[in-house]
């Protein structure tokens, strides 16, 4: 009998999620036909991708000989884990406050300093140009209104 691993649990959990999500996607406003994909379209895409991966998850754990069952945070990682955390706390509160670029402006630029990148102008420009492209995609290309 074989052991399963970790990462077979992980994909199961996953599976069950993304099905439960698809409970709820489906439950979205469905596009009018001159307004292009529905405020679903995106979420079904992410869950269904999010599904895959989990399957591919699974199969890799079931193939791999040397299994690995324990999951060990290095010390100097908690603190990161922990300002992640308290920064994603902060956006979901700030975010119906400032709007969804500022708010994500600001995280990530935080978040990029947080994993360690020095260099100023990949920071600025990564922190601009992300959530800038993102609003462009859900607003103009999907029509789908962000906060």
């Amino acid at each position: 009998m074989k052991k399963v691993g970790i990462n077979s649990v992980v994909g199961f959990l996953f599976i069950a999620l993304s099905l439960l999500w698809m409970t709820q996607i489906v439950k979205l406003p469905k596009a009018m036909a001159f307004a292009g994909f529905g405020a679903g379209f995106f979420p079904q895409l992410v869950v269904i991708l999010m599904m895959i991966v989990s399957v591919l998850l699974i199969v890799t754990d079931l193939r791999d000989k040397n299994k690995s069952t324990t999951f060990v945070i290095a010390k100097e990682n908690i603190l990161k884990l922990i300002l992640i955390v308290l920064l994603a706390a902060a956006y979901i509160f700030i975010l119906p406050i400032a709007g969804y670029v500022i708010s994500t402006i600001a995280a990530v630029f935080l978040l990029l300093l947080l994993f360690g990148l020095r260099k100023k102008v990949t920071i600025v420009l990564t922190s601009v140009l992300f959530p800038l492209a993102i609003y462009y995609l859900f607003e103009v290309a999907l029509k789908v209104l962000l906060p």
